[in-house]
């Protein structure tokens, strides 16, 4: 009698230990399969560094686990996929995305590797500006950027435990930072747009 009680407290504590490793199965089943479904779970912050000295100026791109669980997320932690939306006062928008973002794209071999991301962990990519691509091909500039607001995003997705759905969406945590206030030459970097 004894041992079962043993292998029914052992059952209990791996089963306990399962449904808390795999709860954002149990909780959000419908937010797993939807377009931005789970983009809460998730915060993104984007922040512009003007080159000072030597240093070039630069973005920096922040993804932090707001949830209270270890996600999986198809995402590359190591080279920035995200883009760059910039605004200048009431003209059109253009976009800004890192240098071999296109040619992932045109080639087809972008698909990103498997990143875990424990409860309130981040991963910050920086990129600099010579690093960086405009869409219509011209070179990304302090002078090209200064007074423009910017909004980054960035298509990221939770993925569930296997055994446990039968899929989830590619989209459904994604992100858009708050627009920050690019300064105009010789000014002081404001911390975000108004």
């Amino acid at each position: 009698m004894k041992s079962l009680y043993i292998c029914l407290a052992i059952f209990g504590v791996c089963l306990a230990v399962f449904v808390v490793l795999c709860r954002p199965n149990f909780l959000d089943h419908t937010g797993l399969n939807s377009y931005e479904g789970l983009s809460s779970w998730l915060s993104y912050r984007v922040e512009y560094h003007p080159s000072h000295g030597t240093e070039e100026a630069c973005f920096t791109g922040t993804l932090t686990n707001v949830s209270r669980y270890y996600l999986c997320l198809e995402l590359n932690d190591k080279k920035f996929r995200g883009r760059l939306r910039v605004k200048h006062g009431t003209a059109e928008e253009y976009e800004i995305k890192g240098g071999d973002y296109w040619s992932l794209i045109l080639t087809g071999i972008g698909s990103a590797p498997m990143t875990y991301l424990a409860p309130s962990k981040s991963v910050t990519w920086t990129m600099p500006l010579s690093t960086l691509v405009h869409e219509r091909g011209q070179p990304v500039t302090e002078a090209s950027l200064a007074g423009s607001l910017v909004t980054g995003t960035m298509a990221v997705a939770i993925v569930p435990m296997r055994m446990l759905t039968r899929g989830y969406a590619d989209g459904n945590a994604n992100q858009e930072s708050a627009p920050i206030q690019i300064p105009l030459l010789g000014k002081a970097a404001p911390s975000s747009a108004p």
